[in-house]
């Protein structure tokens, strides 16, 4: 009598667990990209850094999609990048990792950038909603350096410098 009782926690327990599986924390994560450089120039070609594993990851698409689309309106700035984003903790097995994707160049002023996946999971590829973002400011270019130039004076000095060494010449 007492296996009995024994079996059936077990199978309780066992049913419990199942039954909250598809509830549990999948721990899928996109961190906030970061840039470099961190303060670019309008003009400037930009690399952004990726942290994501776990349950989200990117790869290439099997017909052909680009690994990361750039989509800009206005100040938002959408990263698509192709990969994949498991709901399901049992398939979460995807390593944690950083990739670096460019993403060009940005026109002056503040900007948001969001990383969305083009899920692979599905067979018509989604475009997800963002799952991470973060703020760039895109710096004006720097002047451009100005060489001086010289006075009359001056270079009427060095012409009477270089004739006067060329007179007499050193010994």
């Amino acid at each position: 009598m007492k296996t009995t009782h024994v079996r059936i926690w077990k199978a309780l327990a066992t049913a419990l667990v199942l039954f909250m599986l598809p509830f549990a924390s999948a721990s899928a994560f996109v961190d906030p990209p970061t840039f470099s450089p961190a303060q670019p120039y309008a003009g400037q070609s930009i690399d952004m850094s990726v942290r994501a594993g776990v349950c989200h990851g990117f790869a290439y698409s099997p017909d052909g999609h680009p690994l990361i689309e750039i989509q800009r309106n206005e100040n938002i700035v959408d990263a698509i990048i192709t990969g994949i984003a498991a709901t399901d903790p049992i398939f979460c097995m995807i390593p944690i990792y950083v990739t670096t994707f460019n993403i060009g160049t940005l026109p002056e002023g503040s900007h948001i950038v969001r990383i969305r996946i083009r899920s692979i999971s599905s067979p018509n590829y989604p475009v997800l909603p963002s799952i991470s973002q973060a703020s760039l400011v895109v710096r004006a270019p720097p002047p451009p350096a100005i060489v001086p130039a010289g006075t009359t004076i001056s270079l009427l000095l060095l012409a009477g410098i270089i004739t006067l060494v060329g007179i007499c010449p050193a010994k």
